[in-house]
């Protein structure tokens, strides 16, 4: 695995990450646990950040872990709580969508998503 940029506060996590870390058992995504009370998806084989944050904790987070399948990513905080997350949602989003719902109809999209241009990105 190559090393990671550095960075400073605020383009990564927006205060230290802690040391633990999680790889999900293809060896293909990184999660690391923040102080600022996030956690950060990365490629190993680039070092580049997957996606935005994965927010909701209240506090600084003290530990993540994929589950054997890799299909789950489970982060465990100060504030006491445990967050559970698809890691295919952030990794390619519209993947993870067209595998759980297919192509949307006119319907749907104007039911979910009607301030946005239509797409069809599943067929």
């Amino acid at each position: 695995m190559r090393g990671f940029p550095q960075s400073k506060p605020g383009r990564v996590h927006s205060e230290l990450v802690d040391p633990r870390c999680g790889v999900n058992p293809a060896g293909t995504l990184l999660a690391t646990a923040g102080f600022d009370g996030t956690v950060r998806l990365w490629d190993p084989a680039t070092g580049h950040p997957i996606g935005k944050p994965l927010t909701g904790h209240t506090d600084w987070v003290n530990a993540v872990a994929f589950n054997p399948a890799g299909t789950l990513l489970a982060a465990s905080g100060k504030d006491r709580t445990v967050r559970l997350w698809d890691p295919a949602v952030y990794r390619d989003p519209v993947r993870a969508l067209c595998a759980r719902v297919g192509n949307m109809t006119q319907l749907e999209w104007n039911v979910y998503a009607a301030d946005e241009p239509r797409i069809t990105p599943c067929g």
